[in-house]
């Protein structure tokens, strides 16, 4: 009896089972492998691949109604590409479920031999796979680093060249007739094709008024057999270097397809003016964007992200009632630009919308496909068409980092390069994190870590401090009692354990956002109060505060990176390190000095998490 091969002996998927295939490719090349560790590799590389599918559908939308996944469909050449596509754009450290850049090319080397397998044996749609480059720690930090100064500067130039485009197709302005060149037809040298005939982009374009008659005309059958010097011959021979006819119609405003080159450069001016996670962008619907909330009255976007919780909210002008009038005036500039944005996107993909299928009909960045396999279908914009984009728009101008080097430019970038502009402004970290979608702030303290942001942390120790002398100087002002029950009254302070508090029972929106934070009941967020408003800190509260700082320390020598919160324990240690600086601090070197004498005799349990008793004989 002959021996089955694999393409007999592949499963068909069903609605129950719709990664069958895929489970079965994976199974075969591991069951390969006598080593056990390196089966095991596969065993988790198939969990971590089925999960990309499960949150993504592979970017593919006919894979939401329909689950069922096959090879022969569904691994194209780009198969590899959306994989690195979705580690680039979603495993960030600090994050919940991040993996370690060892772990991720295990996993990407191993899906990558098995999609090669699969492609060997005639298993997918695809000839051969567009091989990107591994998954390297190195890698990842490019890929999500802020954009320099001068790199943003050459970004957004090209992004205005590449806007004009779309906004003269928003326009409909119409084609106006320029009388230039002649019949290409006409030439009567072979040779002279190049200057008199075809080779002349002022001949295609007598052609193109005179013969056409001002309507931009698609490769299909008929018009290849009707135009074919124009359609065929000219731009591939010709004007392969200005990106062939697409290229041609581009630089004449009048495109055949509202396609991705139009669609595009506004997907780039939201993802700068917003910072959303680019899954979120790709996945915004056209009801996103609504100039009143219910509840604070100001303008939002509404958006899904999937690892923090489903639906957010971005609202673009969070305090109404902010005393900084340029951060206020910069706020309501930047909601009125973000609405105008989302309005030119609904107005130009107006007329495909009617056609476009079910599924998709609501999505924001709707396309119509210019490539030849596709020609005219209506899609909705994914990662894959936004790096296939991205790259384009690299060669064509040929942008450059800092180190003279092809630039690494992907939307993704957009995001901390934003937060950087949010620091210049003078946003807090607080309001960083509500801005990024956060769920918790340590996020938002390992995503800036994380992107070499930590300027950011340096001005939120500035913003602490002052805060804490101001409040210092208030006090003195003022004659206080200690508050012996609830008394909301500014003449009253209530004890704490590492410092006092002006009010306990108001504290600041940071923890008043906190899933076990009871309104009405006092603050309970000790760890947090360096940072807290309320914030009172006394000489008498310096040996406490020195302790404290003796006791991170310990803690982070002891449990090497392992302490929980890493990132906001170091703020912390940061503040009490510039109270005791004396050319910084309001509190005298003898007050320092002072402090730091009757610490030493001090073993008293501040935070749980960082308290190391002391050990008799230790």
């Amino acid at each position: 009896m002959e021996k089955l091969t694999l393409k007999e002996m592949i499963p068909e998927p069903t609605y129950k089972k719709p990664y069958a295939q895929v489970d079965f490719i994976f199974q075969q090349i591991a069951s390969l492998k006598y080593n056990r560790h390196t089966q095991e590799n596969y065993k988790t590389a198939l969990a971590f691949y089925k999960k990309f599918l499960k949150e993504t559908n592979n970017y593919d939308n006919s894979l939401s109604s329909d689950p069922r996944f096959y090879l022969k469909k569904h691994w194209d050449e780009f198969a590899l590409l959306k994989v690195k596509t979705y580690i680039d754009t979603n495993n960030i450290k600090g994050t919940e479920g991040y993996l370690t850049s060892h772990t991720i090319a295990g996993h990407f080397s191993a899906i990558r031999h098995v999609i090669e397998e699969a492609v060997g044996n005639k298993l997918t749609v695809a000839n051969d796979i567009y091989i990107t480059s591994g998954v390297q720690a190195v890698r990842e930090t490019e890929q999500r680093s802020a954009y320099s100064k001068r790199e943003m500067e050459s970004i957004t130039e090209i992004l205005q060249k590449e806007l004009r485009y779309s906004y003269k197709v928003l326009k409909k302005e119409g084609y106006k007739k320029t009388g230039v060149g002649r019949d290409p037809r006409n030439h009567t040298k072979m040779g002279a094709a190049k200057e008199d005939g075809w080779g002349c982009i002022e001949n295609c374009r007598w052609y193109f008024e005179n013969v056409l008659e001002c309507k931009p005309v698609i490769a299909d059958v008929d018009n290849k057999t009707k135009h074919q010097g124009f359609l065929a011959y000219a731009p591939r021979k010709y004007f392969q270097e200005i990106g062939g006819l697409p290229g041609i119609y581009k630089k004449w405003g009048v495109p055949p397809f509202m396609d991705s080159e139009v669609i595009m450069p506004l997907v780039a001016k939201l993802a700068l003016e917003t910072g959303l996670n680019t899954n979120a962008l790709y996945d915004l619907n056209v009801h996103c964007y609504n100039d009143t909330h219910p509840l604070s009255g100001v303008p939002y976007i509404k958006y899904y992200k999937l690892r923090s919780g489903g639906e957010k909210e971005m609202h673009l002008n969070p305090d109404k009632n902010d005393k900084d009038l340029q951060i206020k005036q910069y706020r309501h500039n930047q909601a009125q630009i973000i609405k105008k944005t989302i309005e030119a996107v609904i107005e130009l993909t107006k007329e495909i919308r009617r056609n476009a299928p079910d599924n998709i009909k609501r999505k924001l960045f709707l396309y119509e496909s210019s490539s030849q396999a596709h020609l005219g279908k209506i899609g909705s914009i994914t990662a894959r068409t936004a790096h296939v984009w991205c790259a384009k728009i690299v060669k064509r101008h040929n942008l450059q980092s800092d180190n003279g080097q092809r630039l690494i430019f992907n939307l993704s970038r957009f995001r901390p390069t934003r937060v950087t502009n949010l620091v210049e402004k003078g946003i807090d970290l607080f309001e960083l994190q509500y801005e990024m979608g956060h769920a918790d702030i340590r996020t938002t303290l390992n995503y800036i870590e994380s992107n070499q942001l930590n300027y950011v942390a340096k001005r939120e120790t500035k913003k602490a401090l002052d805060n804490i002398f101001l409040n210092n100087s208030w006090a003195k002002e003022k004659s206080l009692t200690y508050a012996t029950s609830r008394i909301e009254d500014e003449n009253f302070i209530y004890k704490g354990l590492l410092c006092d508090c002006k009010n306990p029972f108001n504290p600041p929106k940071e923890v008043k956002s906190l899933k076990n934070y009871v309104s009405g009941q006092a603050c309970s967020r000790y760890n947090m109060c360096l940072f807290c408003e309320n914030v009172l800190i006394f000489k008498k509260h310096l040996p406490l505060a020195w302790v404290y700082k003796r006791q991170i320390e310990t803690s982070f020598s002891k449990k090497q990176g392992d302490l929980p919160n890493e990132l906001f324990y170091k703020r912390t240690l940061d503040i009490i390190e510039h109270l005791f600086e004396p050319l910084e601090s309001e509190f005298s070197e003898y007050d320092i000095e002072w402090a730091k004498r009757v610490a030493e005799e001090m073993d008293v349990m501040i935070d749980p998490v960082t308290y190391i008793p002391t050990v008799d004989g230790g």
